[in-house]
């Protein structure tokens, strides 16, 4: 499904066809279509096995992004916008909860730097 969104968003930036075209597609447009879905997979199965870290990639990118939006953010802006509603205490707890999540985030991303750069010493491109 992730490769028909895809390629349907390429068809339009490099063919300039709406997605009403498609419902009248001839057999040039349904080559087209072949060949985008084709080497979109084709490309995704090659950074698979080229990049044997990529399930590490994906924690790098979690620890990244995901600790910080879901938890550091919120309790770093909830004593902001909310400063007429919480009481100190809740504000310093807020902020005690923003340097835990902060700290756990960075033990994640080293971690996850660490086992990138030993991923070519245990596992070798195009090996299952």
């Amino acid at each position: 499904m992730a490769v028909m969104v895809l390629a349907r968003a390429l068809e339009y930036v490099l063919f300039h066809r709406p997605a009403e075209d498609s419902k009248h597609a001839t057999v040039q447009n349904r080559r087209t279509w072949l060949l985008l879905t084709f080497l979109i997979i084709f490309c995704s199965f090659l950074v698979c096995n080229v990049l044997p870290f990529v399930n590490d990639l994906l924690g790098f990118v979690g620890a990244m992004s995901g600790v910080t939006t879901t938890y550091v953010f919120p309790y770093i802006m909830a004593p902001v916008i909310l400063k007429d509603e919480i009481s100190p205490l809740k504000a310093k707890l807020c902020q005690a909860f923003a340097l835990f999540s902060s700290l756990i985030a960075i033990i994640g991303v080293c971690s996850s730097i660490h086992r990138m750069a030993n991923s070519y010493q245990t596992r070798s491109p195009f090996t299952c």
